[in-house]
Formats: C-alpha cells, structure tokens, sequence
C-alpha cells in the first residue's frame, strides 16, 4: 500500500540528505500557510504526520541562491507534487490528508521556517 508515494519519500530524503525516517527535526519548515487569492486556506504545522510533506515542500523552496518564502502553485508545481505524492493524491480527500487538500484548493503557499 502506497508504495510509489514511500519510494519517493525514500528518494527525496536521500536528495535532501535527511534519514528515510523523516522526523520534523529533520524539516527546516516549521509551517505552511496555504492561500487562494487574499483568504487564508490553511496553515499547517510540522508534524511527525506530515514530515513528507513537509520536505517536498522544502525541497520546492530551497535554491542555489537560498530559501524561498512564498510561492505560486502553478500548474506545473501541480504536477510536481501529484507526482510526489502518488497515491495519497488520489485519496486525499477520503483519508482526510491537509496538505495535499490544502495545495489542490490554494494558488499561493507561504513558508514559516524555523529559524525566523
């Protein structure tokens, strides 16, 4: 069960040099909040729940040039994360999933990291 979304989970730790075991300690994100134009959608917390999650979005954000606050999700960010999260994407309303839930209805999603 879930196979795809646990090897990409496997494969991101590995790419962001965190344990296959994410833990939030492991997450530099300590929160998402999730916007569709001016009202706030939802706002979510670094959990032992959600660290997969959390970390795809790490990922999204980091660049060579630093860590990114804010950013649109675009069609082609969409993709990205359907393709992340596999079969969690299909179920995610049935199983009550907040991330995945929270990216189909925003357009924009803002990053709290631990250090701020």
């Amino acid at each position: 069960m879930y196979e795809q979304f646990n090897r990409n989970r496997a494969a991101l730790a590995k790419r962001m040099g965190v344990p296959e075991k994410i833990l939030p300690e492991h997450v530099k994100i300590a929160a998402l909040t999730f916007f569709k134009g001016a009202e706030k959608i939802a706002t979510i917390q670094c959990s032992t729940r959600n660290t997969g999650g959390m970390l795809f979005f790490e990922e999204q954000f980091t660049t060579a040039i630093g860590l990114y606050h804010s950013r649109n999700l675009t069609d082609a960010f969409l993709r990205v994360a359907r393709l992340h999260f596999a079969e969690f994407w299909d179920d995610a309303e049935q199983m009550q999933r907040p991330i995945i839930l929270a990216t189909k209805r925003a357009d924009r999603v803002v990053a709290t990291w631990n250090n701020e």
